[in-house]
Order: C-alpha cells, then sequence, then structure tokens
C-alpha cells in the first residue's frame, strides 16, 4: 500500500453520463467488462482477462486435475478427505472460461433478478488513475469503490485484476498436492509396518 502512494499517477474522473465502451480506454473497458457481466456475455469477459490470467486459469485445471488423479491413488477409506470438494465443483471442467466462469458462480447468483442496468452500475468507473511510471497499466475505482486493475495488451485494456487471484490458488493447490504426496507416502509406509491407517469424516 505504501508502494501505491509513492508512486507518481495521474487520476481522471469519469463523468457519470459516459457511455464510453471503448476498449482501448481503461473506463472504456471497465463499462465494457461491466456491461458483459451484467449480461453475462461470458465469451466477452474471459477475452477481456490479461494473458497471464488465461495462462493461470488453464495450468490450474492441469493442477486440478492432477490433484484429483493423485486422490484416486489413496486408500478408499482416505479418498473422501483427499478429494473433499475438489471432484463435485471442478470435475469435468477442461477449460479456462469454464473455469472463471465457475469462480464467479457465487457473484452471479448473487446479483440473479437484479436488472442488468442496475449491475452495470455497481462495475461503473468513478476514476481512473494512470501508473505514471509504467503506461501499459492502470486501475479504476468503481462507484461501489472496489479496485479494478487493468493492463494494456496489444492496444486493449485488459482486466488483470484475477491475474493474483489464479496465482493465488495455483500456489494454494501446488501446495495441497505437495502434502498430499507426502501424506500418501506415510501412508504407504505406514501398510507396509501393518499400522492403522487414518479415516476421513
Amino acid at each position: 500500500m505504501l508502494r501505491l502512494l509513492l508512486i507518481p499517477l495521474l487520476m481522471i474522473t469519469v463523468t457519470a453520463c459516459s457511455q464510453n465502451l471503448d476498449p482501448t480506454t481503461p473506463d472504456g473497458a471497465m463499462r465494457e467488462f461491466a456491461k458483459s457481466f451484467a449480461y453475462e456475455k461470458h465469451d466477452l469477459l474471459y477475452e477481456r482477462l490479461t494473458n497471464k490470467t488465461h495462462q493461470n486459469l488453464k495450468d490450474l485445471i492441469v493442477l486440478f486435475q492432477k490433484r484429483l488423479k493423485l486422490a484416486s491413488t489413496y486408500p478408499s477409506a482416505q479418498q473422501k478427505w483427499a478429494k473433499k470438494d475438489l471432484e463435485n465443483q471442478y470435475d469435468g471442467v477442461n477449460d479456462g472460461k469454464a473455469l472463471f466462469m465457475l469462480i464467479l458462480k457465487d457473484e452471479f447468483d448473487l446479483l440473479k433478478g437484479k436488472p442488468a442496468e442496475e449491475i452495470e452500475q455497481y462495475f461503473n468507473a468513478k476514476s481512473v488513475h494512470f501508473n505514471a511510471e509504467d503506461a501499459s497499466k492502470a486501475y479504476i475505482f468503481t462507484r461501489t469503490k472496489d479496485r479494478i486493475d487493468l493492463l494494456l495488451e496489444d492496444g486493449i485494456w485488459k482486466i488483470s485484476t484475477f491475474e493474483g487471484f489464479s496465482k493465488r490458488l495455483l500456489d494454494e493447490t501446488q501446495e495441497t498436492i505437495e502434502t498430499m504426496d507426502k501424506n500418501l507416502k506415510e501412508i504407504k509406509r505406514r501398510q507396509d509396518l501393518n499400522l492403522s491407517l487414518p479415516t476421513s469424516n
């Protein structure tokens, strides 16, 4: 947070009547994203994520599949614990867009039934902040005071906020896999010694 305060910024206040949907501008990209969210245009929502977010989501699918495969090698009494809720949530999800929509499911459910125009207002930009040290970065404060980060890629401003979230999921899933692998080795050690094994609840 302190570092952000030290970075020189150019701030632009966005007028309430702005109808800019041009993704070559940060406020236009945010408004386009808000409109896509409100009308559940999933293809465009996914398209407007950064390349790094796309890659993180694809890598997550690989790790989820790896985790499920590893869980299936556990003895039957321990499989329920090993799989937890992963099998029901992500089994069969094989592309980044489907995973992203699954991640946003709670948000869609929360706003279900509300007029699309009202949903748009939640995400509309109130102010745009440009990073003076890196022209390819900006962030927006919405009218609900949420911060949305953007990155300029191929001449289009894309939503980079989910980069951090998807990276955390990657790290957490990798750590889980490493823990499961250690647990599996311990289970096999106990089996070899005819020791009792822990059971899942």
